[in-house]
C-alpha cells in the first residue's frame, strides 16, 4: 500500500466513523510515523500534502457548484434551461442539467467548462436585455 492509499484509507476510516475522534486518528497517524525511517516519513508527509491538496480540490469543486446553483436558482425558475442550451450550446436540454446539477456521465461527474460558463453569462445577459426590451416596448 502507497503512503497516499494510507492517508486516504485512515480518511475515509474517518469520514465513516459514526462520532469520529480527532484525537484517535490523529494518534494513528503518529504510531505510523514512528514506525518509518526518514525516508519513509518524508514519503508519508508528501503523501499527506497531496491528500491536502485533493481535498482543497473536492472543496473548491463543491464550492463552485453551490457557488452556482445559488447564483442561478431564481433567473433558473424564470427562464427555460432548454432554450438556453439549444440555442447558446447547441446542446440538449439534458445536457445542460446534467452541467448544472453536476450528474455523473460515464462514471464521471460533469460541470460546466470555463468556456462554458463564459457562454451562459453571456447567454443570461443577452436573455435579461431581451426581456428588458420587451417589457420597455409594452409600457
Amino acid at each position: 500500500m502507497t503512503e497516499l492509499e494510507k492517508i486516504e484509507e485512515l480518511r475515509k476510516e474517518f469520514l465513516a466513523a459514526e462520532n469520529p475522534d480527532p484525537e484517535y486518528f490523529r494518534n494513528k497517524m503518529k504510531a505510523e510515523m514512528a514506525s518509518r525511517d526518514q525516508a519513509g516519513k518524508e514519503r508519508l508527509v508528501e503523501a499527506f500534502k497531496k491528500s491536502a491538496e485533493n481535498a482543497c480540490d473536492r472543496a473548491e469543486k463543491v464550492y463552485n457548484y453551490v457557488s452556482l446553483k445559488m447564483r442561478l436558482e431564481k433567473a433558473l425558475n424564470v427562464i427555460s434551461m432548454s432554450y438556453m442550451a439549444e440555442h447558446y450550446f447547441n446542446k440538449s436540454g439534458s445536457w445542460f442539467s446534467q452541467r448544472l446539477h453536476n450528474h455523473k456521465v460515464n462514471g464521471t461527474p460533469v460541470a460546466f467548462t470555463d468556456g462554458e460558463l463564459s457562454i451562459l453569462s453571456n447567454a443570461l445577459d443577452e436573455m435579461g436585455q431581451l426581456l428588458k426590451d420587451a417589457a420597455r416596448s409594452i409600457a
